[in-house]
């Protein structure tokens, strides 16, 4: 399973930007780098991180696309997965819907996405969709929003708890996607209101 096929599952042939975040935990520099997708956006991510991860720092991206190179809710444009962040050390649970991809963030720790059919176009619509998500499997509780950063794939994980750096790797490629209202059990609020408002203009109808 390569990294590459990972994020491109995860950005399809998008336009916008690819945010990055690194985090040097020895000496507690950070920085943030965006990368336009039509523009060797992964690969260029890929670079970075790669380059990052072997001088300790460790590397983090956001799923979603944004219009520009600020990672923020203005800046959102759309995303082609949901995600969840296991981070409590015991495992996965058992889920109805099979994930697509699943990250081992470290050891018994994971990162889950589901790609879909269509994108969220909404950013609220995918914030609760992620919250659903997070609350219903007992994920990470402040792991679903828009902006959340993730561990890029094929790199180290550096906290000092582990004693010794850990690999971040991907466990599950399976390519596999689902039509939103596969999750629409997750939505809080007008549900039909909230799945419009989540898709494209042109795929609307399909709600």
């Amino acid at each position: 399973m390569e990294v590459r096929d990972f994020l491109e599952a995860v950005f399809q042939e998008d336009d916008g930007y690819l945010m990055s975040w690194f985090y040097h935990r020895a000496t507690g520099k950070k920085k943030e780098a965006g990368f336009e997708l039509r523009k060797n956006g992964i690969a260029s991510l890929l670079h970075n991180a790669e380059q990052a991860s072997a001088r300790g720092w460790d590397c983090y991206y956001a799923p979603a696309v944004f219009k520009g190179p600020k990672r923020t809710k203005e800046s959102f444009s759309h995303s082609n997965v949901l995600w969840a962040d296991f981070d409590s050390g015991n495992g996965l649970p058992e889920f109805e819907t099979a994930p697509s991809l699943v990250v081992q963030s470290s050891p018994g720790k994971y990162h889950v996405y589901w790609n879909l059919h269509n994108e969220i176009k909404d950013y609220s619509t995918l914030e609760s969709l992620n919250k659903g998500i997070a609350y219903a499997f007992g994920a990470d509780k402040g792991g679903w929003d828009c902006v959340q950063l993730l561990r890029v794939p094929g790199t180290m994980n550096y906290k000092t708890e582990y004693g010794t750096p850990q690999p971040v790797m991907l466990e599950q490629l399976n390519m596999v996607s689902y039509p939103i209202d596969k999750f629409s059990g997750f939505l809080v609020g007008n549900l039909t209101r909230n799945l419009a408002m989540a898709l494209h203009p042109s795929q609307r109808a399909v709600v």
